[in-house]
């Protein structure tokens, strides 16, 4: 009977002794996944955290290099026509008045002069920024002022004449200032939502 036991016990430690390395194999590939999978993980954080970073960089240029200089520029245009407004009424176009007949005084001339440089302006910063314009309706209605730009433009250098109705659906895009307005506002919350992620990650 001891002899049988010994022979068992000695197989068992022939069996042990066999499987160790595969016993040691087995541990530690199962240490290496899961190292791996940590390192996948924290690969996978930093790139989730990289590209929120481009996409915080790409919101910060949109703000700061166009929708912000946009309506500032805008801003100004509109206090300048309120000045035409005061002299000729509340439904005064500056297109129709530059293509009437009406006898427009040196100093309406030298304001309308200031609002078409400031077009000028808008204008080359729709053109340099337009890959910045995410929202379709707001590109076609931009593409809609770069013509009454351009119109408004041809009517004060006089290389175009009324009456105003051959060039009336060429006026200002009614509602552009309330979508940059709001299209501003969104981009700001997205960057304040980003911005407060990126602490929490931190």
């Amino acid at each position: 009977m001891l002899k049988i036991l010994e022979v068992h016990v000695d197989t068992l430690i022939d069996w042990i002794v066999k499987l160790s390395p595969s016993i040691v194999g087995l541990a530690a590939l199962l240490v290496a996944n899961s190292n791996n999978k940590k390192v996948w993980k924290m690969n996978f954080e930093l790139l989730k955290d990289r590209k929120n970073d481009e996409t915080r960089k790409e919101t910060y240029k949109k703000l700061n290099s166009f929708y912000g200089p946009l309506l500032y520029l805008r801003s100004i245009s509109k206090n300048l026509h309120v000045s035409l407004v005061k002299t000729r009424g509340n439904s005064v176009s500056t297109l129709e008045l530059l293509l009437s007949r009406e006898i427009i005084t040196d100093d309406e001339n030298e304001i309308i002069g200031s609002i078409l440089d400031i077009s000028d302006s808008i204008d080359r910063l729709i053109i340099q920024n337009s890959g910045l314009i995410d929202d379709k309706s707001l590109r076609e209605i931009l593409s809609h002022m770069g013509i009454h730009l351009r119109i408004l433009r041809l009517a004060f250098d006089k290389k175009i004449s009324g009456p105003f109705s051959k060039y009336e659906h060429y006026t200002f895009p009614v509602g552009l200032d309330d979508m940059l307005i709001s299209e501003m506002a969104r981009l700001d919350k997205e960057l304040k939502e980003m911005n407060a992620l990126s602490h929490t990650i931190a």
